[in-house]
């Protein structure tokens, strides 16, 4: 008897042992999971300030374009991928025209339907009145579902667009890379546009984006090449200008797999500090699995 509670002791101790060997091991990988997921921040928050002097470079053959371009960086043992976007390359919701919001509804979405609500819901939402356009909604048809709104003002940040009645997780995502509301403008600069918001313009005619794309980068001084005759009459208004807002998106991958995205909205300035940028929006975006280990967030 006493050998068997020997041995049923032996084995209550060593199941003990395994659990408690089992807990620290599955704690350890948390912490570890924990400070790579913090060092991938940290990395892709640092690539955000890695782009400001690289914005306000003097030579222009050093200075980074502001048109989308990715610019991999290794910053010590781990990989940044950097993106800069001219908010003049996207059409601004505080100051778009009916015509413009119906253009960039229709081409993303292709509902013709969806077209005409959503932007008469955005105007409902940003002007000061109450009277509802036709096929938007005020105060009643928010109350209708439960829902606080409209806000009868300027849109503060892009993210506020989810809010509007008719606004989905899907379309807003679809939608979210080509608009702004920094610029105070209706219309786009299309020397400063990424490739998808000329496809917006050029209503998905990729030949016509490969050819603009192509003069556009030997333009001389970053101006934009005349638009073509068919799309001259384009809703979305052409403007000029730039250089005051961008958006810097950062990709960063460690070594061991950990990564991280941040963005973030920076806006020329001169003060007492003499600081070159003030910030003025900062987001965690969801990331999406990589493709032949590169990092990437969700995009359309």
């Amino acid at each position: 008897m006493a050998l068997v509670l020997v041995l049923w002791m032996l084995a209550l101790m060593t199941i003990m042992a395994g659990s408690f060997s089992l807990t620290l091991h599955r704690e350890s990988e948390l912490v570890s999971g924990i400070r790579g997921a913090a060092q991938a921040r940290a990395l892709a928050e640092g690539g955000i300030y890695y782009a400001m002097p690289m914005l306000v470079e003097r030579d222009p053959a050093k200075r980074w374009k502001t048109d989308g371009t990715p610019y991999p960086i290794s910053l010590g043992t781990g990989r940044l991928v950097i993106r800069v976007l001219d908010e003049e390359g996207k059409l601004d919701m505080n100051t778009a025209s009916d015509a413009a919001l119906r253009e960039l509804f229709l081409q993303v979405t292709g509902d013709s339907d969806l077209a005409q609500k959503l932007p008469d819901a955005i105007v409902d939402w940003r002007d000061p009145d109450d009277l509802k356009r036709t096929s938007g909604a005020e105060r009643g048809e928010y109350q209708a579902i439960g829902k606080a709104g409209p806000r009868n003002r300027p849109f503060q940040v892009a993210d506020e667009l989810m809010e509007v009645l008719g606004m989905t997780a899907a379309v807003y995502q679809r939608i979210e890379p080509l608009i702004t509301v920094y610029t105070g403008r209706d219309g786009i600069n299309p020397a400063k546009a990424s490739p998808e918001m000329l496809r917006v313009v050029f209503k998905g005619d990729e030949g016509a984006i490969a050819d603009y794309l192509a003069r556009r980068s030997v333009a001389i001084g970053g101006a934009a090449p005349p638009m073509p005759a068919n799309r001259a009459n384009s809703p979305i208004q052409m403007t000029s200008g730039g250089d005051t807002a961008y958006s810097v998106s950062v990709e960063a991958l460690l070594p061991d797999g950990d990564r991280a995205a941040v963005e973030a909205v920076l806006k020329r300035q001169q003060n007492a500090q003499n600081l070159p940028f003030a910030l003025l929006n900062w987001k965690i975006p969801r990331l999406r699995e990589p493709a032949a280990g590169v990092p990437g967030v969700v995009r359309p």
